[in-house]
């Protein structure tokens, strides 16, 4: 945007020069729509990365207590986990990179991978590398997992498929999933313009968990530009036969 405005200026400028007074109307409207959209981009920007805004959604939204061992899907970007750490004060957040290049190539996640510094050791923090086709996890030994913006970065519908089954293995019947994800809501569309068309509406994801197999149980909207949602693995119903009494 930045560099758009500075040609914008230059084209302006020049215009004057040369009294072509259509273009320096082209011009100026052109530099209020895109001030228009540098603007909503640095708000949208901050109200997406406060990861401590996230985190504290997440957490109020699954129960978590400080004593709770949490399970959480990453992509690289690591910020979110430490957030997440500092709510599990005597319990454990085990991180899952599931970074591939071939299935996640956008280049603003290799950028922020790039960036993202590893945090300092932390005995309630452990990172382990895994795949969407196989979480180093056992059968049902996990009471919560937590993606934000994970799912989104896999292009493929089937990669996404894949990942929210592989959660439903992971978890403890009655456990749940708390997905934060960005969605095709009007704000968004007012502040990326026709790049917020990209986004997935709220209805495209509660589907997703559902043919993996999950119970919506309650979302959860920030500011209209992420939601946060939750959904749990339904518990077996056990039958049973009442007494006869002869």
């Amino acid at each position: 945007y930045c560099g758009g405005l500075l040609l914008v200026v230059v084209v302006v400028f020049f215009s004057a020069t040369r009294d072509w007074y259509s273009l320096i109307l082209f011009g100026l409207t052109t530099m209020l729509v895109m001030t228009y959209f540098l603007v909503m981009s640095l708000w949208s920007a901050h109200q997406i990365y406060d990861k401590q805004n996230i985190s504290q959604c997440l957490v109020k939204l699954g129960g978590l207590q400080p004593e709770n061992t949490l399970i959480h899907i990453d992509l690289g970007r690591r910020q979110l986990a430490i957030d997440l750490c500092r709510h599990m004060t005597t319990g454990r957040v085990i991180v899952i990179d599931v970074y591939n290049p071939q299935m996640t190539p956008g280049r603003e996640l290799a950028r922020a991978r790039r960036q993202a510094k590893r945090p300092d050791p932390d005995p309630r923090l452990s990172w382990r590398d895994g795949k969407i086709s196989l979480l180093p996890l056992a059968d049902g030994s996990v009471p919560a997992v937590t993606l934000s913006e994970v799912a989104s970065e896999f292009w493929q519908l089937g990669d996404r498929q894949q990942l929210f089954k592989e959660v439903f293995r992971v978890l403890r019947p009655g456990g749940c999933i708390l997905l934060a994800e960005r969605l095709r809501t009007p704000i968004n569309l007012l502040v990326n313009g026709p790049a917020g068309l990209r986004l997935s509406p709220i209805a495209y994801w509660e589907n997703l968990l559902l043919e993996a197999g999950f119970k919506i149980k309650k979302t959860v909207s920030l500011n209209d530009l992420i939601c946060c949602l939750r959904a749990d693995k339904p518990a077996p119903i056990i039958e049973g036969q009442l007494p006869l009494d002869f």
